[in-house]
């Protein structure tokens, strides 16, 4: 009997046969042309992996065969895409600990600042008290020199020992030269040699030789002493130079 096409049944052109379809891919509904992905097929029962290019459909492998397995492995290990809440969270964390790490840098910056404000205020402190001192000291110093001249009637070795500095001697000097003037005067600035003429503390030969330190070189002890211990530099150099010299000679002089 002759058939037509109806609604239900789709006309089919004589001498036509249908094209030939693998069996195994007999029951699988064609694929979009521009799907490219591998899948996993259950056909009749069966699991086949296939590859769609263009509008072919090719087998790769059974399930359960290890190329299979492999592709099938590879798409569950991809990554999967980051939450748009995982990603806020994670920049925000990101962003909570730099801000914690500056503010402990800044922190510890400060205090860098403070200790060394603090070692600068102390410096300036010491030196502001040590110039201080100094001045004190100086002071006190200028104050028991003027005492020690005032006094040196009462004193002449005291008086002395308070002008070496002048000369550029240490203390030290006065034990050469308090024994050099015991032998010469005693210290007495009254003491004058009957045979020689020479006169004061030093024994200045003539004694009128002292008039270049000061016109009350018969009277004033300082005077004496100025001009002993001028003469003494100019000569030997320091009172110990002065002693030796002294000792050396007999009868002593210098």
């Amino acid at each position: 009997m002759e058939e037509y096409a109806g609604r239900h049944r789709a006309a089919r052109r004589p001498g036509s046969t249908p094209a030939a379809v693998p069996a195994a891919l007999r029951g699988i509904a064609p694929i979009a042309a521009s799907a490219v992905r591998p899948a996993a097929l259950l056909a009749g029962g069966l699991a086949v992996a296939t590859l769609v290019a263009g509008s072919s459909v090719v087998p790769v492998a059974q399930a359960g065969s290890a190329p299979a397995d492999a592709a099938i492995a590879a798409l569950g290990a991809r990554p999967a895409p980051a939450r748009p809440v995982q990603v806020a969270d994670e920049v925000a964390a990101t962003l909570a600990q730099r801000h914690t790490d500056l503010a402990g840098t800044g922190r510890a910056i400060a205090r860098d600042a403070q200790r060394q404000a603090l070692a600068v205020g102390v410096s300036q402190t010491v030196a502001a008290a040590a110039k201080a001192q100094g001045v004190v000291l100086a002071k006190a110093a200028e104050a028991a020199k003027a005492k020690a001249i005032a006094d040196a009637r009462s004193n002449p070795q005291a008086a002395a020992a308070a002008l070496l500095a002048d000369f550029g001697w240490s203390q030290s000097q006065m034990s050469c030269l308090i024994p050099l003037w015991n032998g010469e005067s005693r210290w007495r600035y009254t003491a004058e040699n009957r045979s020689s003429g020479a006169y004061g503390i030093p024994q200045a030969l003539p004694g009128s030789k002292m008039s270049s330190a000061g016109a009350d070189w018969r009277t004033n002890p300082v005077t004496q002493i100025r001009w002993g211990l001028g003469y003494i530099k100019s000569v030997y150099g320091s009172p110990c130079n002065a002693l030796s010299r002294w000792n050396s000679r007999y009868p002593h002089w210098y």
